[in-house]
């Protein structure tokens, strides 16, 4: 079976009604365009348009489909009042994130879980505090990923977490970046962030066997440039 056929499947299974043309799936009820690509470069972001690429569909279907079934409100629903934050080692971080996080585990310097009871069901990961300022010690961090596992929407997650950090950490500030291509609708204004700019397209190799990415310099037969991502930075309110 084919990726398009295939992804047709998955949505009729949900079920969910769907028009397509080609790999275009448009979802009229949600307002939501699903496109199916292999290597191409896509010139244009749309915010309501979600890019499901071949190799990541192969190597994480779990992850895309629940990223879907998110964007529907049709996974599972945990409040966030339920859940308690602590930080948890690297051994746990990566872990968690090479199973739900569509990246992988990249390093990261703090990490925190999120637990129901006693399992893990989010984890967020931030890089070395950086120093803006000697004098007046503008303290900025880097928000490196966030995942919660699959099948499940933890409402007001994120803002909790994001919150815990606030006070474990201390910054001035949190910034992260947006994938532009893996970007719908994004709720991070109500979240306290701010758009303050964007990062240039890369150029990704692509393993044809194995399906495997790695960032390059040089374009050839199996590359691609992503869309980018959006640079967004969210003001510690506790900091006045």
């Amino acid at each position: 079976m084919n990726f398009t056929n295939e992804f047709s499947d998955f949505l009729e299974s949900i079920p969910v009604g769907f028009e397509q043309q080609n790999s275009l799936f448009f979802l009229e009820e949600y307002n939501l365009e699903l496109l199916l690509v292999d290597l191409e470069t896509i010139d244009n972001f749309k915010t309501n348009r979600l890019i499901i690429r071949k190799f990541d569909w192969v190597l994480r279907k779990v992850i895309i489909q629940s990223k879907i079934l998110t964007l529907l409100s049709k996974n599972l629903k945990i409040h966030g009042r339920k859940t308690n934050i602590k930080r948890i080692d690297t051994f746990e971080a990566k872990v968690f994130l090479d199973k739900y996080h569509l990246k992988g585990y990249f390093n990261a310097k703090i990490k925190f879980g999120c637990f129901l009871n006693e399992e893990l069901i989010a984890v967020m990961t931030f890089g070395n505090k950086r120093n803006f300022n000697k004098v007046e010690k503008f303290i900025s961090i880097e928000m490196i990923q966030f995942a919660t596992k699959t099948g499940l929407t933890i409402v007001g997650g994120l803002d909790k977490m994001l919150k815990f950090a606030e006070q474990e950490i201390n910054p001035n500030e949190i910034m992260t970046y947006l994938d532009l291509e893996l970007t719908i609708n994004p709720n991070w204004g109500n979240l306290g962030f701010i758009e303050t700019g964007s990062t240039k397209r890369l150029i990704f190799e692509v393993n044809p066997d194995s399906f495997e990415t790695k960032k390059v310099n040089v374009e050839n037969t199996f590359t691609f440039k992503n869309l980018g991502n959006k640079k967004m930075i969210r003001k510690n309110q506790n900091l006045g």
